[in-house]
């Protein structure tokens, strides 16, 4: 794909293929000709969707509810580096950050962002 690789061409990549992977299994469950907006809004709440079904742009699997609609299990995210036109993955599987602590990519551990004398 020729376009720049940043955090956004990676979220909307996933997107996609999250409305991809809801469509599928929605279809499986229900046959393709019962398909609707509905459906698949539904299917995105009882469903958790590997992250084997995202090659390697979510850091684990992706799950929803009505009270928030974003992942909610234990969200991380992998951390790739696009060299020689060809994407690698320099980190994976990192946690998101707890109030007052940053995560660092070359790091294994969450650092403070607190000053220690």
């Amino acid at each position: 794909m020729k376009v720049p690789w940043h955090a956004i061409t990676s979220l909307g990549m996933t997107q996609t293929l999250l409305a991809v992977r809801a469509i599928e299994v929605a279809a499986k469950k229900h046959g393709p000709d019962k398909l609707s907006g509905e459906l698949i809004y539904t299917t995105l709440l009882e469903t958790t969707f590997p992250a084997k079904d995202f090659f390697g742009l979510t850091g684990g699997d992706l799950d929803f509810s009505v009270e928030a609609p974003f992942p909610t299990k234990d969200p991380r995210i992998n951390i790739g580096q696009v060299v020689g036109g060809k994407l690698t993955t320099v980190r994976q599987g990192r946690a998101r950050a707890q109030a007052g602590q940053v995560v660092s990519p070359f790091s294994a551990n969450l650092h403070s962002n607190q000053e220690t004398s």
